[in-house]
């Protein structure tokens, strides 16, 4: 598999701090278990979180983690006394797997991590790519903004910290709408020269219209849906006050430029 060279111009914490467990695996071990892997890709606040959830409630899935954030892979590798981040990967995927499905959160600076740890090709041939993508970047840009002042990553989790509309930083905004953009055109890329096949989930369309969204995706894995599943998700909005004030600000700055 080639990786798009701009994947390597993007800062990537989880190489670096994963860099001593990037060597080839004592045996060339393969998941047992597992014999489907779906690769949630992601831009942070897509919706992946509330698309993991949903595909978890057919119970022919894991809920999809971050299990390939560098602070998660360092504590069970070290935990469990394991050589490399390719043994940590497939135990993981055994581990983890329902009915032989393995569900896993990428960002597009994960594509290279697995790469660089030997997986992606060996990993190829049984994996299905997902991309969680929201077309108000915008909008998702004021919320990653939001839940990293606040530490709120998801609706069940309880804040650290505080934001007020006093805070808009219009500035900042637009250079996360530009990050979030780049990202999810490095995916497109990545899936463009190795002539990949994947399945778009855009997050207006998610939440409009969760069944039909949900069982179109369901039918592309090959997987089955019992009736009802999709009703019932902790996951909520958190969009409020806050967010339209940013956006507001946000739009009003933009007219005068």
């Amino acid at each position: 598999m080639r990786i798009p060279k701009e994947v390597y111009d993007l800062k990537n914490v989880h190489i670096e701090q994963l860099r001593p467990y990037l060597i080839p695996s004592k045996k060339r071990l393969r998941p047992r278990r597992c014999k489907k892997i779906i690769f949630l890709c992601f831009t942070n606040r897509s919706g992946s979180n509330f698309l993991a959830e949903l595909l978890g409630s057919t119970k022919q899935v894991n809920i999809a983690g971050e299990f390939l954030n560098f602070d998660t892979a360092l504590t069970h590798i070290r935990k469990g006394d394991l050589s490399s981040f390719y043994d940590y990967f497939v135990g993981l995927a055994d581990t983890l797997s329902v009915n032989g499905n393995f569900a896993c959160k990428i960002a597009i600076t994960q594509i290279a991590l697995i790469q660089q740890a030997g997986l992606l090709d060996d990993l190829m041939p049984n994996s299905r790519f997902v991309v969680s993508e929201r077309a108000d970047l915008l909008g998702q840009a004021i919320s990653l903004e939001i839940a990293s002042r606040t530490g709120q990553w998801t609706s069940y989790m309880q804040p650290t910290g505080a934001v007020a509309e006093a805070d808009f930083n219009h500035n900042r905004l637009e250079m996360i709408i530009r990050n979030l953009a780049r990202e999810q055109e490095l995916f497109r890329l990545f899936f463009a020269i190795n002539g990949l096949d994947h399945f778009p989930v855009g997050y207006e369309q998610l939440t409009s219209h969760t069944e039909t969204v949900m069982r179109m995706l369901c039918e592309w894995l090959e997987m089955q849906a019992p009736p009802d599943c999709f009703e019932r998700t902790s996951t909520q909005r958190q969009s409020d006050s806050v967010n339209n004030a940013w956006r507001s600000r946000f739009l009003g700055v933009s007219a005068q430029l």
